[in-house]
């Protein structure tokens, strides 16, 4: 009975040994020859409607079965309001099909291809793909594909289009050079670099005589363009671009704003800012015009990373939400395009210090790209989020975030090149904990040195090798290092990198004893940044650049505009240990800082002050949620830094140079 089947399906768990003869004795027996002969032939479709079932079948009254079967509970279930999609449970078609191998094997091929026939159609290439395989029929698969693929890769398709190519011979695909694109821009697309040129090659072979020869050429330089990028040979990039541009039609807006959109890729690493803007922001608007909103979210993304990187805030702010509105009308807001869109509105978000937001964002990123299952997206989401984490002082699930990020690189085996952020924000974490000893070995292993060539691909891992030198001692490859960055940052227009970097030249100065210096290097920076309101550039930096800034706002005449000293009071009341500072306290602070052989970490200054608070190791471990033997470790480099040998001198030591208010 109805209730007695409904009750079997919940109670179902997968162990019963007899769910098969229930299901064959119990209900597929119970019905009539021609029901069963209905059950059996549509148990081959995932979904099915009373028109497709009526073609699979070879009747017309398809429909009627469907109800009837749903109205007596013969595991059949209505997929909308409408009654007019149907599945079944995924038990019984699971019989349905054993049953239908075994019994009428000779019966499948036609069955799928009157399915494929019927899917394809009606408009519904994935299905009709799917089905066509099926009925063994790998020439028709071809065709459908070649004919399909590009709108399926407009969808952000590529693991599916490559998943049929790889059931293709291999020797068909490279006979049509549709498909030898199609292959080659998935495996790009999944980092399989090394296999792409094959196929790239076979395109131009056999394209020579196809009436759309330049159409196909001009794919074929796109992707290869591509392909240089990812080998970060961008001159070449822009050259092999310029060339696919002179043989794609004005009429192609697909096309033409995907060449762009790889132009724009390589202008900015090609240290032409200004040019990668104007070519992303061309490639969204022929994106969008020719409904590729993948390529359309992804060239927005881009334009906005490249204007952020340029020392803007606002302005990608909004054509970043603007995308995002355009992501929701299009029915493309979980593609993996909007996740990248979440993830640098959580970097500008952050920026402002509005972390409630930067961690929502990032969060929303990183469910898109795990759901879009994109290593290097998900690795990226990740780092981004431990960098919300340890700001809002959760330290262990930033490690965890890290790690994940890390292992997910190991698992996909994702180039080094592709791990340049996350490691930055590895360095980041290391040092705002205070794990010198982990700073120490990246540096030792990681190869690089100060006096590398240096490009904008790899900026952030140089900065972060600044940082870590400065940290260790390294204070004349440090100096030497960061004075390059600085100049190829505004050579290239990178203005928050110049930020970035001149705030590490001041803190040096300030470390050094040179506090005029470093005042005017400060302001000079905070004229550069004010105008976009960047906060944690100068916050993450710790307890340090809280005193330069504390210092140069006591220095009289110093802060000769108000909308500065505005901005240095917005960085001070950034950081919660200065609460309940107030300005008369601010302007006490006059006394030099005297030259330390090491800068403390901010994770060292906190345990500081709160040995100096009177807090035993123990208590001070469970303050800031880490071992016991995390804090011994802490005070062994504090007192080497302080050139000290107890906590006494420690708390006296600090006292003397103003680190203890």
């Amino acid at each position: 009975g109805r209730s007695d089947q409904a009750e079997f399906v919940r109670a179902f768990t997968g162990s019963h040994a007899y769910i098969v003869d229930y299901l064959i004795d119990e209900v597929l027996e119970q019905q009539s020859p021609d029901a069963q002969e209905f059950l059996l032939s549509t148990s081959i479709l995932d979904r099915l409607c009373g028109p497709l079932a009526d073609v699979v079948v070879g009747r017309r009254d398809s429909q009627q079965w469907l109800e009837h079967f749903q109205r007596h509970n013969i595991f059949v279930l209505p997929l909308d309001d409408e009654r007019r999609w149907y599945r079944y449970h995924q038990l019984f078609a699971d019989v349905l099909r054993q049953r239908l191998r075994r019994r009428q094997p000779e019966r499948l091929p036609e069955l799928h291809r009157r399915a494929g026939a019927w899917f394809e159609q009606h408009d519904l290439p994935a299905e009709a793909i799917e089905h066509t395989f099926a009925a063994c029929d790998v020439g028709r698969a071809a065709d459908l594909i070649e004919r399909s693929v590009e709108e399926l890769l407009k969808r952000s398709q590529h693991y599916t289009v490559n998943g049929w190519c790889e059931r293709l011979p291999d020797g068909l695909v490279l006979a049509r050079p549709r498909l030898s694109l199609a292959r080659a821009n998935t495996l790009l697309f999944m980092h399989e670099l090394g296999a792409v040129e094959r196929y790239l090659h076979a395109v131009e072979e056999t394209a020579v005589h196809d009436p759309q020869a330049d159409r196909l050429r001009g794919d074929a330089l796109t992707i290869r363009a591509r392909l240089a990028n990812r080998r970060n040979d961008f001159s070449r990039a822009i050259e092999i671009i310029q060339d696919a541009l002179q043989i794609i039609p004005p009429g192609e807006p697909l096309r033409r704003g995907q060449a762009l959109l790889i132009f724009g890729i390589a202008s900015f690493y090609h240290d032409r800012c200004d040019a990668a803007i104007r070519a992303f922001a061309a490639a969204a608007q022929l994106a969008e015009q020719a409904g590729d909103f993948h390529s359309a979210l992804n060239a927005i993304g881009n334009q906005a990373i490249t204007q952020m990187l340029t020392g803007k805030l606002h302005a990608p702010a909004v054509i970043l939400q603007r995308a995002l509105d355009l992501a929701q009308r299009q029915a493309v807001a979980t593609n993996y395009g909007a996740g990248a869109l979440h993830r640098y509105l959580s970097a500008i978000y952050y920026e402002w210090n509005d972390l409630p937001a930067a961690a929502g964002h990032a969060l929303t990123a990183l469910k898109i790209s795990q759901a879009s299952a994109e290593p290097y997206a998900s690795m990226l989401d990740n780092a981004y989020l431990a960098r919300v984490y340890r700001t809002q002082g959760d330290l262990p699930a930033a490690a965890e975030a890290l790690a994940t990020a890390w292992q997910i690189a190991r698992e996909h085996q994702l180039p080094r090149l592709s791990t340049i952020e996350v490691t930055a924000l590895q360095v980041r974490h290391w040092l705002a904990t205070g794990e010198l000893d982990e700073v120490r070995a990246w540096v030792r292993s990681c190869g690089l040195s100060a006096d590398d060539e240096l490009t904008a691909l790899q900026e952030p891992v140089y900065i972060a090798l600044a940082r870590a030198q400065l940290a260790t001692g390294e204070d004349e490859a440090a100096t030497r290092l960061l004075a390059r960055l600085c100049a190829g940052a505004k050579a290239a227009g990178r203005l928050m990198s110049v930020i970035e970097v001149q705030v590490l030249q001041a803190l040096r100065l300030y470390g050094k004893g040179r506090s005029s210096d470093a005042q005017e290097l400060l302001m000079q920076t905070l004229a550069l940044a004010e105008p976009e309101g960047f906060i944690r550039l100068f916050v993450d930096e710790g307890e340090v650049l809280r005193r330069l800034v504390v210092d140069a706002l006591a220095q009289p005449g110093l802060f000769d505009e108000a909308r500065l000293q505005s901005y240095a009071q917005r960085l001070l009341a950034a950081y919660p240990s200065i609460a309940d500072e107030t300005a008369s306290a601010i302007a006490a602070k006059s006394q030099a800082v005297d030259t330390l052989v090491e800068p403390l970490t901010d994770r060292e200054l906190a345990v500081l002050r709160l040995i100096a608070a009177g807090l035993s190791d123990r208590q001070a471990a469970a303050q800031l949620v880490v071992a016991v033997g995390t804090i011994k470790r802490h005070l062994n480099n504090l007192y080497g830094k302080l050139g000290v040998r107890s906590r006494t001198q420690a708390i006296a030591r600090a006292r003397e140079l103003g680190l203890l208010a």
